[in-house]
């Protein structure tokens, strides 16, 4: 008896084993191919690139404060109360129609 206990416990071993080896596989074989690595840009890239970003945000940033500008005066207009400020520039940021 103990003999097919040992050879039960060897067959699931060898069992497990074998799973093991076949779940680990795939990941390896899927890989994905890096095929031709990509050239990094150059530094003149880099500067016109990060130049350009940079004129892009300071539009912005000019267009965000000549928005708020345009609500602060609003408020000052309207006297809104001191506790409802915030609540009011948030709402005029948000307005589509500027």
């Amino acid at each position: 008896m103990q003999k097919a206990g040992r050879e039960a416990f060897s067959i699931v071993a060898m069992t497990c084993g074998l799973l093991l080896c076949l779940a680990a596989a795939p990941a390896s074989a899927q890989a994905p191919d890096p095929g031709k690595p990509k050239a990094a840009p150059t530094r003149t890239e880099r500067a016109a690139a990060d130049a350009a970003r940079r004129k892009q945000m300071r539009e912005n940033n000019a267009a965000l404060r000549a928005r708020r500008d345009a609500c602060l005066q609003e408020r000052k207009e309207k006297k809104i109360a001191i506790l409802e400020r915030p609540r009011f520039i948030r709402e005029c940021m948000a307005r589509p129609n500027f």
